[in-house]
């Protein structure tokens, strides 16, 4: 046996037999421990050390597999959710479509078995930080008073009716457009409605109109005189936004004050196909 000395308090001991110049001089150069010299070989068709990886240091590959089994698992994982909330919306519009006998009280049943416990706050918090529009049309609603609260009022108006709701969200901002037709021989009108828009507590999306001008490019509100509104999201995703208009001294969860909003893939067609023109000759 032979004893090499890494220093004046420290020494260790290894087979002659097993000792080369190589290992040797590396084993002194770098101060390695008996444990960490025992991990290292030589290379067989090179005589540069190679170092055999321990159990601590799992290989690249087996690294990416783990990567690959991860991204399998979410994947599958998605699909079953985008599944479950496809068949949740086709059974809703099953039952809002009904001439009569319609149960929304199911409607209610739907959104907080199915949707809720799918909810992901962070997308509708991604789509008001981004600079992006994200255009959504309003689907279903509960009651007229509900309707209220996102849009204008303007369709109790005697001769008018609310056709079409479109919601604008992007960096903290509201565009609401309202497509409202007059009975007679009159254009239809469209109404805006500017303002900011937060999401607070992941659940509450907080709408502020500092801006309502209606189809004659008439201001209805000063913007030292906001109208405010809150919501409580019980879903959102890149296709669909569900959610009940709020009152802070009671939350509403009745299914009067819900409301359900359709991604919309080309705002500019939808208000062509609706006669009131383009949204860049509106305000964007």
């Amino acid at each position: 046996m032979a004893t090499i000395a890494i220093n004046k308090t420290s020494s260790f001991t290894f087979s002659t037999r097993a000792s080369s110049p190589i290992l040797t001089n590396l084993a002194v150069k770098r101060r390695l421990t008996q444990k960490q010299y025992d991990e290292i070989k030589l290379d067989p068709n090179s005589s540069t050390p190679s170092r055999t990886p321990t159990r601590s240091e799992p290989t690249s590959l087996s690294l990416s597999s783990s990567r690959r089994e991860r991204g399998k698992e979410t994947a599958q994982a998605k699909a079953v959710t985008d599944k479950n909330v496809a068949d949740a919306i086709t059974n809703i519009n099953d039952l809002v479509s009904q001439a009569k006998n319609r149960d929304l009280s199911r409607v209610q049943q739907i959104v907080t078995d199915v949707l809720e416990p799918n909810n992901d706050p962070s997308i509708l918090k991604k789509m008001l930080r981004v600079n992006s529009v994200c255009d959504f049309k309003l689907c279903f609603v509960g009651s007229d008073e509900a309707v209220c609260t996102i849009g204008s009022g303007l369709h109790n108006v005697p001769l008018a009716n609310l056709d079409e709701i479109f919601v604008s969200l992007s960096a903290n901002r509201i565009v609401v457009r309202e497509v409202i037709r007059l009975t007679g021989p009159f254009p239809n009108v469209l109404n805006t409605l500017l303002g900011d828009a937060i999401v607070r507590n992941n659940n509450i999306l907080a709408t502020k109109y500092t801006s309502v001008i209606d189809g004659t490019g008439k201001e209805l509100i000063s913007p030292n005189e906001p109208r405010q509104a809150s919501y409580t999201v019980a879903f959102a995703s890149e296709l669909y936004i569900v959610m009940y208009s709020y009152s802070s001294d009671t939350p509403a969860r009745s299914v009067r004050d819900l409301l359900i909003f359709e991604r919309v893939p080309d705002l500019e067609a939808e208000l062509m196909s609706n006669r009131v023109g383009s949204k860049k000759s509106n305000i964007v």
